[in-house]
């Protein structure tokens, strides 16, 4: 399978957009058509109606001016509302295809392949924004195309001297355009690249200034984010400095077209080669030479800015594990999860078979894989060998029907800024028919052993739990996360070390009541609890088994 880059990824965009960009283009191709009708039309009516007398034209030449009017608004709206339409479309599909992508990647791998949340936020909105500004203005491309193709035999038609003057400011803006898009392009990444830098930071800030204020650690955070925020500064002024004059450049040379070629026509005017309705028709052309000319500046910025950003789109689709045709069908042979041969990094392999209501223990010395080895279980980082689940492997199932199977519980739970209700709501997923009742929510509570903290909560289920569950202690949010994947109901559930921090009392009535609720469920722990082990039906020391 080819890697995904920037350009494959813009290909990827013009195919999934085509049908509405058609239509937009050729709705385009209408109003431009009747765009530079106006000042033809514009130069007949001043010829015959002021420079030779005929006055009783005039209606006539008002109610065309009407007709073509109408024509070119109709296009307009068609190509804006098309182009719109495709935009929108493109937005959805890109923004899901991120999405999918980094679901599929947990925190800890996710740190490790990008910049964090703060960039990814970057890429999925500002990078996403830039590459659809280049969708809605390919249709510019046919508007470009059709002033080309009328206005160069018009103008020739009026005279070649005339025609002559236009090609020397198409010619004077070729060169210039390539010059600076390439100098563009490099300033606009590498202001993308220290952007999604100072979102780290931003991030980093929220997430830790609490944790590190007590230890005198938030001006380390606070002087690396101005750093980063002087960097941004720096590159963005670059970036427009560039643009600048890459701008100046679009707007002065057809300016310095539009006086030489008045100069011109007025002369010709003089000496009659030329009447004065060619002129006034010149004259408004010009200008729209002008619009063309810049429209083509901008649209090459377009295109290069969207490369850039199409680049760092392409890097955040890359984190989705690839397999060729992956399924979307739940697996249905034997209720068992199998290891066979699972291994990742330099890891010994590891071979495990666990039956519904089977507690199976992971465990050996810190730095061992066994985070790791239990996010490759999920599909979650590569790997050696197979982990399946009724004999289909999970890490070949599409994203949605995997985790349909597995719900996994990390040691460090990510929660969201909201209340305990909405992070515990998250676990219903945006297609399920109804969220979760507030008895659903309190039983789940109970057997991960949040019950006593919910009910010291100011507002209950409506508490906020503040950015990343701030407020919360690390075993609190451990709770609250495995009340969360307790309501998904999956048939395999995957707990790194979740008791971590919790004291031995609260750890001895959480594990007697996940095992109760975990009768039917195949449940995979890391860790080295005593008090796991002690429940657990599989034990695999990954000491012992690297040794071995």
């Amino acid at each position: 399978m080819e890697e995904l880059t920037g350009s494959r990824l813009l290909r990827s965009c013009l195919r999934r957009a085509r049908g509405r960009l058609g239509l937009g283009m050729g709705a385009s191709f209408v109003r431009q058509l009747a765009f530079l009708a106006l000042p033809f039309i514009l130069g007949r009516a001043v010829q015959e109606v002021i420079a030779e007398g005929n006055h009783d034209r005039l209606a006539a030449y008002l109610l065309v001016l009407a007709a073509v009017v109408v024509v070119e608004y109709v296009g307009l709206c068609g190509w804006m509302a098309w182009s719109n339409l495709a935009e929108a479309r493109l937005a959805a599909q890109l923004r899901e295809q991120m999405l999918s992508a980094v679901l599929q990647v947990d925190a800890e791998e996710l740190d490790s392949r990008s910049q964090g949340y703060g960039d990814l936020l970057s890429r999925a909105v500002d990078d996403v924004d830039t590459v659809l500004v280049w969708v809605h203005g390919l249709a510019t491309w046919v508007v470009i195309g059709t002033t080309v193709v009328v206005l160069v035999p018009a103008l020739a038609a009026i005279d070649p001297v005339l025609l002559a003057v236009a090609l020397g400011c198409a010619v004077a803006l070729a060169a210039v355009n390539i010059v600076l898009p390439a100098r563009f392009r490099r300033r606009v990444g590498a202001f993308a690249r220290a952007q999604g830098a100072r979102a780290r930071s931003v991030e980093e800030m929220t997430a830790a200034h609490t944790a590190l204020r007590g230890v005198g650690g938030e001006g380390v955070l606070i002087e690396r984010h101005l750093a980063r925020s002087a960097e941004v500064t720096h590159r963005i002024m670059a970036v427009a400095r560039i643009r600048s004059l890459w701008t100046a450049s679009g707007d002065a040379v057809p300016q310095v077209g539009i006086a030489v070629g008045l100069a011109v026509g007025g002369l010709a005017a003089l000496t009659g080669r030329i009447d004065v309705g060619q002129l006034t028709t010149f004259a408004l052309w010009m200008g729209t030479v002008q619009l063309a000319t810049n429209a083509i500046v901008l649209r090459l910025g377009d295109y290069g800015a969207a490369r850039v950003s199409a680049d760092r789109i392409a890097e955040v689709l890359a984190l989705a594990p690839r397999t060729s045709g992956p399924s979307a069908t739940p697996p249905s042979g034997p209720v068992r999860l199998d290891l066979e041969d699972l291994a990742v990094n330099e890891a010994a392999p590891v071979r495990l078979a666990l039956g519904p209501g089977e507690w199976g223990l992971l465990t050996g010395p810190t730095g061992a894989g066994k985070s790791t080895m239990l996010r490759a279980v999920a599909g979650m980082a590569p790997h050696r060998g197979r982990a399946r689940w009724r004999g289909t492997a999970l890490a070949e199932l599409a994203a949605d029907t995997r985790f349909d199977q597995v719900a996994l519980v990390p040691q460090s739970p990510l929660l969201l800024h909201g209340t305990v209700r909405e992070n515990l709501h998250l676990a219903a997923g945006p297609l399920a028919h109804a969220a979760p009742s507030d008895e659903e929510l309190r039983d789940a509570c109970r057997v991960a052993g949040f019950e006593p903290v919910l009910e010291r909560l100011p507002d209950g289920l409506d508490t906020v739990v503040g950015e990343r569950g701030s407020t919360l202690s690390g075993g609190e949010r451990q709770r609250l996360a495995l009340a969360r994947a307790l309501l998904r109901r999956t048939p395999v559930l995957l707990l790194d070390d979740v008791t971590s921090a919790l004291d031995t009392a609260t750890e001895q009535l959480v594990l007697d009541r996940l095992r109760t609720a975990t009768a039917d469920t195949v449940v995979l722990w890391t860790g080295h609890r005593d008090a796991v082990r002690a429940r657990a039906d599989h034990v695999v020391d990954l000491g012992v088994v690297a040794r071995g």
